[in-house]
């Protein structure tokens, strides 16, 4: 029998071990999901299980092969794989950079640097997205070191493609925080400035027959960046001065001043520099320029933003510099935006009459779709109306619709925030025979999910993605970074021909273009975060599909719809999800951006509707996704979870805390908080680690504050005698008792066995000096006397009361009994109490009793609570 027993127990365990060495030799991620996550934290690749018995049979795998349960594989659910975390290139060389400049430490080499500045330049470059106010920050560090070591090697290390490509990815703004975005165009236009007078000075002699160096051009097209670049950074005066300077020594070609002049003008209008942006029109012939449609843009926008109508119509009629060109359609648009605003009649009427007036000019068709728009948006017209409207333009003026007429009526009810316009504005594509292009989509996507039909806004967004064709979408982003440029021609004839520029600017400045999918993702992210809100399954899983369709495309997510995700996840139970969340964006976020983030995993983590378990998992992934958290944020997370009644969990966050360096190490007042804490909801073994950590903290200062903080911990665990040796540190200090040490140590006492001997002598000690005793110092020495079962002693004390108590509160009273051992003391004072003063005990008869676990009753609303 026991030779069968153990020959069935070694050939469980010999298959056992076939299973666990073939499991381990496919896995390459462990079940633990903290785990899992710090790896994804870290970017480090995450180590194969190995298996203890290896070393014992390491023929096992090939000897055994037959002994795997294959059978009903196919019913197991593919193990969830955590996704890696996405950085820029050169990124983690910038960062071991920082990393070591900050810290002191020894420099990395100078090609390390240099490389790393150029991969994450060139990426960023290249896809045209924003560098944001963090990688700006590090990128500037890098920029200065790399001068600083250019001017003591005498030799150079960045070219001035190098540099070139460092306006190109610093060109496109990322719409906030834009401080060291203009500190890098500062310094690299300084830079380059500096590498074209060196190579003047250089070729001197190969001036050519106009009298001017040969690379003129390079100062040209590096003056355009420059001046784009702080236009949209809050430089727009001091680019504005560089260029006046340049004008005056004679360093610009002429035909190449008025575009220089529009994009300066631009940048003053945005930042509302109205005495500079009247001084530069004002020099508009001195330099050599025209008012021209851009220029009339600015201006009319400039005031209409201020609806002042008076010199919005003064710069609306000034004439332009050359005949038969026509104003802009976005300048229509934005008296049409400003005639809808306004409540005057006035202005209504003024609105109306520029309208006529074009009307009867024979506009070109980019104004006549803003005349539909007024239709929309002013006249209140409907669809019907509007396709009557479209029909007699076909008739009289033989000008077809496109899907671009139709998608400024969609957008017009959008903005009137009307859904149903804007479906019976979109059912006219069918009406001409005209086909939906993406933007209109997208905005049908938008208008669907304000309105609540969730099903027809992903349908909406699957039609969407079929029509993402890579021409149409280079398209709308060339008409989106148009708008941005404020047009992309330089006005429109009479003829209704759009007179081209002599170059795009972006072309002519030798900048790069931006990422063609830019212009949806503020609607892709609107989608999202609607998708989160509306709080079911199959919109979980949809957000899932659309945020997937970005990452596949290498473009970010809002940190706000990160945070959204993030909270829809938790919700569901979805860790993983969150992990994957955090892993992919979390690294490209800047920190204020990672700080909204984090903010609303801490709102979540506060909020008592949250279980326990859920809040605790959501603080592992925020303090290993953002370890820069600070010391406020993380006391209040040590205080929400001690008031969850989980001092262990509490003590956790504080030894976190504890492991850091610098201004989030906990210092005293730290200390004492936590101390407080656990003596309110106590826990032996958290005391006992942080009491440890206390011993070994070098940068602590122990005072009577923190000594009061160790006997509430010591005492509410049941180890007075451990919490009475801090008051003998107290007496022993400079610093010496206050009334919270007379309180905690009287309450100290009445957990020490014959503690009303100290406690008694310790009072005899206080009348003797005639020390002013406060209501609580006398009631914490009543209350010790009740805890050693003095019912006598304490009615007499009761009686004879104390110099300046005065009058007992009903509180002090209900302290009081509390403190009796046993229902028999408790009974007396409550019969004695009844007699003496029977107002305050029926003021406490109001108050819930609770029974404790001996069945003696006590006043739960009355629990002390003592402070250090």
């Amino acid at each position: 029998m026991r030779a069968h027993l153990a020959r069935r127990v070694c050939r469980r365990i010999l298959g056992r071990d076939a299973l666990i060495l073939a499991h381990s030799s496919r896995c390459s991620r462990p079940h633990c999901l903290l785990y899992s996550s710090f790896c994804a934290a870290s970017s480090s690749p995450l180590p194969a299980p190995t298996s203890s018995f290896r070393t014992h049979h390491p023929q096992a795998p090939q000897a055994l092969q037959g002994q795997r349960r294959t059978f009903f594989e196919f019913l197991r659910k593919p193990k969830r794989e955590v996704k890696v975390p996405r950085f820029d290139p050169g990124w983690g060389e910038i960062l071991n950079f920082r990393h070591h400049q900050t810290s002191g430490l020894r420099m990395p080499a100078n090609e390390e640097i240099l490389n790393g500045y150029r991969k994450m330049i060139n990426y960023r470059a290249e896809k045209g997205l924003p560098i944001n106010s963090m990688h700006a920050f590090c990128l500037n560090h890098a920029l200065k070191y790399l001068v600083l070591q250019e001017e003591k090697l005498g030799k150079k290390l960045l070219d001035v493609e190098d540099l070139v490509q460092a306006q190109n990815a610093f060109h496109i703004s990322p719409g906030r925080e834009l401080s060291h975005h203009l500190e890098a165009t500062e310094l690299l236009h300084h830079l380059l400035c500096e590498r074209f007078r060196e190579n003047q000075e250089a070729d001197r002699e190969e001036v050519d027959v106009t009298g001017f160096a040969p690379t003129r051009k390079e100062i040209y097209e590096e003056l355009g960046r420059y001046l784009r670049s702080m236009a949209q950074y809050g430089g727009a005066v001091k680019g504005a001065q560089e260029f006046m300077k340049y004008v005056e020594e004679n360093k610009i070609y002429q035909e190449y001043r008025q575009t220089l002049l529009n994009v300066a003008l631009g940048g003053l209008a945005r930042e509302g520099k109205e005495k500079e942006l009247l001084e530069m029109v004002g020099a508009m012939r001195k330099v050599g320029c025209w008012y021209n449609p851009k220029a009339q843009h600015t201006m009319v926008v400039f005031y209409a933003a201020r609806k002042d109508r008076e010199k919005t119509q003064k710069w609306l009629d000034m004439e332009f510099g050359k005949a038969g060109l026509w104003m802009q359609d976005t300048t229509l648009a934005e008296i049409m935006r400003f005639v809808a605003r306004s409540d005057d009649p006035a202005d209504k009427e003024w609105g109306e009459t520029i309208l006529r007036q074009v009307c009867d000019s024979d506009p070109p068709p980019r104004i006549r779709h803003i005349i539909l728009q007024w239709a929309v948006l002013v006249k209140n017209k409907s669809a019907e109306d509007v396709a009557n409207m479209i029909k007699v333009m076909v008739e009289t003026m033989g000008h077809k619709p496109v899907s671009a007429t139709i998608r400024v009526l969609v957008q017009a009810a959008v903005d009137k925030g009307d859904p149903y316009l804007a479906e019976r504005m979109f059912s006219l594509f069918h009406k001409f025979d005209l086909v939906p292009d993406p933007e209109t989509r997208l905005l049908q996507v938008q208008y669907r999910t304000k309105a609540g039909d969730m099903k027809g806004a992903a349908a909406a967004f699957d039609f969407f993605l079929g029509e993402l064709d890579p021409e149409i979408v280079e398209k709308i982003a060339a008409e989106k970074e148009e708008g941005e440029e404020e047009s992309a021609t330089d006005g429109v004839n009479g003829n209704g021909n759009e007179i081209p520029k002599t170059a795009d600017t972006r072309t002519q400045f030798g900048l790069s273009k931006f990422n063609p999918y830019l212009w949806a993702l503020p609607g892709i992210n609107e989608y999202i975060r609607a998708l989160c809100e509306s709080n079911t399954n199959e919109a979980t899983q949809q957000a899932i599909q659309v945020a997937q369709v970005l990452e596949d495309r290498g473009l970010p997510i809002e940190p706000v719809t990160a945070a959204a995700m993030c909270m829809n996840f938790f919700a569901r139970d979805m860790s993983f999800d969150v992990i994957d969340v955090l892993s992919i964006y979390a690294g490209q976020y800047s920190v204020k951006e990672r700080e909204t983030v984090y903010e609303a995993l801490i709102d979540y983590i506060c909020n008592r509707n949250h279980s326990t378990a859920r809040a605790w998992d959501a603080y592992q992934l925020l303090r290993q996704f953002f370890p820069e958290m600070n010391k406020e944020r993380r006391v209040k997370l040590m205080h929400e979870f001690f008031g969850r009644r989980r001092g262990d969990m509490a003590a956790h966050v504080f030894g976190h805390m504890r492991q850091k360096e610098g201004v989030v190490r906990p210092r005293s007042e730290e200390y004492v908080q936590v101390f407080e804490g656990l003596g309110k909801w106590p826990d032996e073994d958290a005391l006992s680690l942080i009491f440890n950590m206390l011993k070994l903290d070098p940068l602590v200062t122990y005072n009577t504050q923190l000594y009061n903080s160790l006997m509430i911990a010591w005492g509410a665990t049941e180890s007075p005698r451990r919490a009475e040796i801090f008051w003998e540190h107290i007496q022993n200090s400079i610093e010496g008792p206050n009334y919270n040490s007379l309180e905690i140590i009287f309450w100290v006492y009445g957990l020490l066995p014959w503690g009303d001997e100290r406690a008694n002598k310790l009072w005899r000690q206080l009348q003797d000096l005639e020390v002013d005793v406060p209501e609580r110092v006398w009631v914490s020495y009543v209350a010790c006397l009740a805890a050693q079962g003095h019912t006598q002693e304490v009615i007499k004390m009761c009686i004879e009361g104390c110099d300046g108590v005065g009058e007992l509160q009903g509180e002090s009273y209900g302290i009081i009994y509390n403190a009796f051992p046993n229902r028999d003391m408790k009974a007396d004072f409550e019969a004695w109490v009844l007699g003496a003063v029977p107002e305050q005990w029926k003021g406490l008869q109001k108050k819930r009793k609770m029974k404790n676990y001996l069945g003696d009753k006590f006043f739960p609303s009355l629990t002390r609570e003592f402070k250090a």
